[in-house]
């Protein structure tokens, strides 16, 4: 499978794996034109893929979704809690782990507790991941994931430090 990216800012990252959507928030709020993207790009997934999956990992002192962000996320993945799982990687502890745990709570409530996880390590989040989508390689993903990360970390190295790595 090829690595396909799909967006980029300076604080987020998302990409494809084959049936896997990888999205990497690093201290952005998702927004509901960010859920906008996501829909359009699962949509075109289950065009050649009857199940698809989405890791999320969102990096400690990333903001919860907004209330708005979250109506639309509970409203759009209701249509896809069938075809799609969504696990999310909190990667943080203490008060901002429980806030965004509770925030996506409302929406693994309202979708149903099969479509969407949330774990505490991005490993936990791919093992959840390859456990619903059979012939996907963890290996792969975390490859994946890494290379992802490693890309989104080298520009914020780059503006705390003034330097080009």
């Amino acid at each position: 499978m090829e690595l396909e990216l799909r967006h980029r800012t300076a604080h987020e990252t998302c990409a494809s794996l084959g049936p896997v959507v990888i999205r990497i928030c690093d201290g952005v709020r998702t927004e509901v034109a960010d859920l906008v993207r996501q829909e359009q790009l699962f949509d075109e997934l289950l065009e050649t893929h009857a199940n698809i999956a989405m890791l999320v990992v969102f990096t400690h002192d990333t903001p919860p979704p907004d209330g708005a962000a979250q109506r639309h996320a509970k409203q759009f993945m209701r249509r896809y809690r069938e075809n799609v799982v969504v696990a999310v990687a909190l990667l943080g502890l203490g008060f901002w782990a429980s806030a965004v745990r509770v925030a996506l709570s409302t929406i693994v409530r309202v979708v149903g507790h099969g479509s969407i996880s949330i774990e505490g390590t991005v490993e936990q989040a791919i093992t959840r991941v390859t456990m619903e989508l059979v012939g996907i390689d963890a290996g792969e993903i975390q490859r994946a994931y890494e290379l992802l990360w490693a890309e989104l970390s080298v520009p914020s190295a780059r503006a705390r430090t003034g330097t080009d790595p």
